[in-house]
């Protein structure tokens, strides 16, 4: 698996491009900068998003709830940060502080969600066991102490 990519059984893989129409009907395909598919990973990735998509799916996730997501539209400045903390991440997949720096981040300045939101949010991660879930529940801590 690549570092820079969005992948499931049932999910097509994040292809980094944008297709536009022009008023001819003429087709043309565009590359997405990587400050834009690594600011989507970002979001992607995000506590706020799994919380979301557990809500509407019970078994897997298809292309469909993805083109439901609520994606926002933000400040290219909001995009940059995004972008930059994602980064750090690829750099470090298993940071628990900067990762807990970016879902605080994601929830508090992309989805305009309140510490008792994110509380009640972080609060439904509850299943697992092992590494993984030790280091979420280290993610969830530090990014409540951080709220």
């Amino acid at each position: 698996m690549h570092s820079r990519a969005c992948l499931a059984h049932t999910l097509m893989y994040l292809n980094p491009y944008r297709y536009n129409l022009d008023k001819r009907g003429v087709l043309s395909q565009e590359i997405l900068a990587e400050s834009d598919v690594l600011h989507l990973l970002a979001l992607f990735n995000s506590l706020v998003l799994n919380y979301y998509l557990r809500s509407k799916v019970s078994a897997h996730v298809s292309i469909f709830q993805l083109h439901e997501l609520p994606i926002p539209q933000i400040s290219d400045k909001l995009r940059a940060r995004l972008a930059a903390a994602a980064e750090k991440l690829i750099a470090d997949p298993h940071d628990a502080k900067e990762r807990a720096k970016l879902e605080v981040l994601v929830a508090r300045e992309v989805y305009g969600l309140d510490a008792d939101d994110w509380q009640h949010l972080t609060g439904t991660f509850t299943f697992g066991g092992g590494a993984s879930k030790a280091e979420l529940d280290e993610i969830i801590e530090r990014s409540r102490a951080a709220f």
